[in-house]
């Protein structure tokens, strides 16, 4: 059998403090860094035994991939997470990639090497989560649909404004956080590195996926579209009646002047 690396990924979390693990392994990171690596050394401060084929990755889009860990060590290791940064083990559960590196020559298993894949399984674990919340996302706007027949609309739908944020909210990620149809720069600089990330990402179809989603937020976009116009139509009405009505308010004091002194003097003369 071939030398080889067991790579596990997994979704954690959606929002991680990754600096606070940092700060636990006295590590730099800045709010402009797109992961956390941890090596040997970290991690067998965690698992307190010898780890030196062991690594991790935490990225800051809430995936995590160990390098070489058994299920009791991943298990630890998440408990450890749970304390630092929190975990969300239905998340854990439900969305997942693995891989084995295999090489000819043990030499050319390297840490730098399966950094590469590490990158791409927290890439295709991000697009599943992010392909099943926008199916759910399509389902919720069967609604919208179902109103528009009916002719019913109600402005204030909390349901509209929440797909409306959570649509840009992907978009944000999709163009930000995941960076999908960006290789990260540090491998820009090695041809073997760049080879490898571009085969990687062609196998796990990172760019055909990226292209599904984004025709899929166009098309809840065109749903949402005639919803969002009668929200402006209607919030525009309402401002032109309020101004009517605050003008309207304008001449009553001139005619309560006009008005009473004539009615007083109708009574006076009664």
């Amino acid at each position: 059998m071939k030398p080889h690396w067991h790579l596990h990924c997994f979704k954690f979390s959606t929002q991680p403090e990754l600096s606070r693990v940092a700060a636990f392994f006295n590590l730099p990171f800045s709010k402009n860094s797109d992961y956390l690596p941890l090596g040997p050394e970290a991690i067998r401060t965690v698992l307190k035994e010898q780890s030196s084929d062991k690594y991790v990755w935490l990225f800051r889009y809430g995936c995590i991939c160990l390098m070489n860990f058994e299920p009791l060590e991943i298990y630890r290791f998440l408990k450890f997470l749970e304390s630092t940064c929190g975990v969300d083990y239905h998340l854990f559960s439900t969305y997942n990639e693995s891989h084995v590196l295999e090489e000819e020559d043990p030499a050319d298993l390297q840490p730098k090497t399966a950094a590469v894949y590490a990158h791409i399984l927290a890439k295709s674990t991000e697009l599943k989560y992010m392909e099943d919340t926008l199916a759910a996302q399509f389902d919720r706007s069967e609604i919208f649909i179902n109103e528009l027949h009916k002719g019913w609309f109600n402005s204030d739908n909390s349901m509209l404004k929440s797909t409306t944020v959570q649509m840009v909210r992907y978009q944000l990620q999709i163009l930000h956080s995941l960076r999908i149809l960006d290789r990260p720069a540090e491998y820009n600089a090695h041809l073997a590195l760049r080879r490898r990330y571009d085969e990687a990402s062609a196998e796990y179809e990172l760019h055909k996926r990226f292209a599904i989603i984004q025709r899929k937020l166009d098309e809840l976009h065109g749903i949402l579209t005639p919803y969002q116009k009668l929200n402006h139509a209607q919030k525009a009405q309402r401002l032109i009646m309020m101004e009517v009505f605050l003008l309207s308010l304008f001449p009553l004091p001139h005619l309560v002047k006009l008005i009473v002194p004539k009615i007083l003097t109708f009574l006076a003369n009664m």
